[in-house]
């Protein structure tokens, strides 16, 4: 019997598929699997409620928790779907994979080589994954930005080759894009200060080089500009209106997410940092999480500053700027004068590797922005400088929170497809007809494959093995598998003595509210007390924070009830003057972060009234040592 030897195209589109199924098998399956964050019970029980009572319960804009598109949204969800942890999460994996599509808009650009090396480093981006999976305003986020940098970019293709109808179009789209955004989320005023200050970067280059205008000449005495500008007003208005306003049930909402509210808020929280992390949080994450890219992106950028005229200086002083401050981190707080260090703080420099890190964003996003931009490949400059100004940016604003991570992580994949796109090209024209390879591109194609198989490992073990355990940087201030037993334990009591769910009063007190409150939503606990003034005395169960349960005690237990202790959340908030990259190194090999992991307890007063057995205790780590608790809510 003759055999079919494997061809390498054959091969090629086995890879494809088998990269297109993981990618959306690991963001799809067991949606409801890992216990809501607390951020995630906050957005489905306001998206329940207005789901429930439409007229009365509908979302009012609090910058808070973000603009109301995540709302409008999964209020609809839940009606066609149900109500529930993994009907929730449908929001975040449609954007996800929105997100992960997205890449192809720019084929124009880097060639369907580089968009494929693009999607194959998103499909197993263990940030792109996890993220996918998680009921917040961020892939939207990097949706709609994404669909402004293709406008943004076909804008400069338009104006170059003249075509009007080409220029209205991409700005329509931009505006629309736009107004999205800032129905989303407020770093809609990052990405909008990145796209400008872009546009400012090429202006001032054009003139610079005495290049021709970017507007042509015969355009200036035509309407082309007002009647794109009132167009795309009207867009931007209605795109962001009806979603910002919540259906228009609360107008005062469009002026707020703009211009009131959301400025007055965020600068208030950078400045008192709510989310305390290194500087550097953001450039670890991407190392802990996203190594193809790091690889990648610094051996391209190497050669890309090598090839300015001076660049080998930069990268010496760059290097010595590392080896000065990152292998021995010192704090900039200790032995200087304190006028130098209340300037440091004012930039958010707090230890030394934060010198390397904004060097790094010169040499590498500035230096090599212009350096592309001189050797004619405008297309990367762009990404390369959203990646960088996006590290810097995010770096030196005062919430670190891992999911920011993903507004670096999504430019620099984009970035790093282009720059493997022409090998990609080489490659898969070499592949099409034999398997004779040369030996630097058989060595280069086993190194990005066995990188991919690393990111896929990473993936499932963050996104499934470890998911929401408080010892993954990931899972910051994650409701705790407890929760969920908790649940099953008054289930089970509601069930074995005859009881519906709604037949069982219930105490719901203190911090541990938005931990189960959805939860009663979606089970049908639908007497419950969220005020400790209003115990009576009949409740079954009183769920409650330690503190609260300080105050309850000794009355619940002269009552008959009975105390039970588990775990209501935890975190790891890694802090600059405790962690240093030794700690960082042993966390990404074998995921064991440095001090105690911080927990919250959860304290349950049971009424026993048959032979239903609670589920045991969690052994609570010792909290003495673990960095406080950071206010949450995004």
């Amino acid at each position: 019997m003759q055999s079919h030897p494997l061809k390498p195209k054959q091969l090629l589109k086995a890879i494809a598929v088998l990269i297109l199924f993981l990618g959306i098998g690991l963001r799809s399956v067991n949606l409801g699997s890992r216990p809501l964050h607390h951020d995630e019970s906050i957005h489905a029980t306001f998206s329940a409620q207005w789901a429930e009572a439409p007229e009365r319960a509908f979302y009012k804009y609090d910058p808070t928790y973000h603009g109301p598109f995540l709302y409008c949204i999964t209020r609809w969800i839940f009606p066609l779907f149900g109500v529930g942890a993994a009907e929730a999460r449908i929001f975040p994996l449609v954007f996800g994979i929105l997100s992960l599509f997205s890449c192809f808009l720019f084929t124009r650009w880097m060639g369907f080589a580089g968009a494929a090396a693009t999607f194959s480093l998103l499909a197993l981006s263990p940030l792109m994954i996890y993220y996918s999976r998680f009921l917040a305003h961020d892939m939207p986020s990097l949706f709609f930005s994404t669909l402004m940098a293709y406008a943004l970019l076909r804008f400069y293709e338009a104006v170059a080759e003249k075509n009007y109808r080409e220029v209205r179009n991409a700005f329509l789209l931009g505006a629309i894009a736009l107004g999205l955004l800032f129905s989303v989320k407020t770093v809609a005023i990052l990405y909008v200060f990145i796209f400008l200050t872009y546009f400012g970067f090429d202006l001032a280059l054009r003139r610079w080089n005495h290049q021709p205008a970017f507007w042509p000449a015969e355009w200036k005495s035509k309407s082309v500009w007002g009647t794109s500008l009132i167009l795309g007003a009207l867009c931007f208005t209605v795109a962001y209106g009806v979603f910002q306003t919540s259906y228009f049930q609360n107008p005062s909402a469009f002026y707020d997410g703009l211009f009131g509210k959301n400025l007055t808020y965020w600068w208030n929280q950078h400045k008192i940092e709510r989310l305390v992390g290194p500087t550097t949080f953001h450039l670890r994450s991407l190392l802990l999480h996203e190594l193809p890219l790091c690889l990648i992106l610094g051996l391209a950028l190497t050669r890309v500053t090598l090839r300015w005229r001076h660049g080998k200086k930069a990268l010496a002083l760059l290097a010595v700027v590392f080896l000065l401050t990152v292998p021995l981190p010192w704090s900039l707080e200790n032995g200087l004068p304190q006028w130098l260090v209340a300037f440091f703080k004012t930039l958010k420099l707090k230890s030394s590797p934060d010198f390397f890190l904004y060097g790094m964003c010169f040499v590498f996003g500035i230096l090599g922005s212009f350096q592309l931009r001189k050797e004619k490949r405008p297309f990367l400059a762009f990404l390369n400088y959203w990646t960088f100004a996006s590290l810097a940016i995010y770096s030196y604003a005062g919430e670190k929170a891992p999911w920011l991570t993903l507004h670096t992580a999504f430019p620099a994949t984009l970035l790093s497809g282009a720059f493997l796109s022409r090998r990609f090209a080489e490659m898969a024209e070499s592949l099409k007809t034999s398997w004779q390879l040369p030996v630097t591109r058989r060595v280069a194609a086993c190194g990005f494959l066995l990188l991919l198989g690393y990111q896929a490992r990473l993936a499932y073990y963050v996104t499934h093995v470890v998911a929401g355990k408080p010892t993954d940087l990931l899972s910051q201030v994650h409701n705790h598998a407890d929760v969920d037993r908790v649940m099953e334990w008054m289930k089970r009591e509601a069930f074995e003595t005859g009881e519906k769910n709604d037949g069982i009063s219930v105490a719901l007190l203190g911090n541990v509210t938005w931990a189960f409150y959805f939860r009663f939503i979606e089970n049908g606990f639908k007497k419950f007390s969220l005020d400790a003034k209003n115990i009576t005395g009949k409740e079954r169960f009183i769920l409650t924070d330690e503190p609260t349960a300080k105050t309850l005690s000794d009355r619940l237990l002269h009552d008959g009830y009975q105390r039970y202790q588990y775990v209501h959340s935890g975190w790891w908030v890694p802090e600059h003057h405790k962690l240093g990259w030794r700690d960082w190194v042993n966390y990404a090999i074998f995921r064991k972060p440095t001090g105690n992991p911080g927990t919250t307890p959860l304290i349950v007063f049971h009424r026993p009234v048959g032979p239903v057995l609670p589920p045991a205790p969690t052994p609570v780590r010792d909290t003495a040592a673990a960095t406080p608790l950071p206010v949450t809510n995004q």
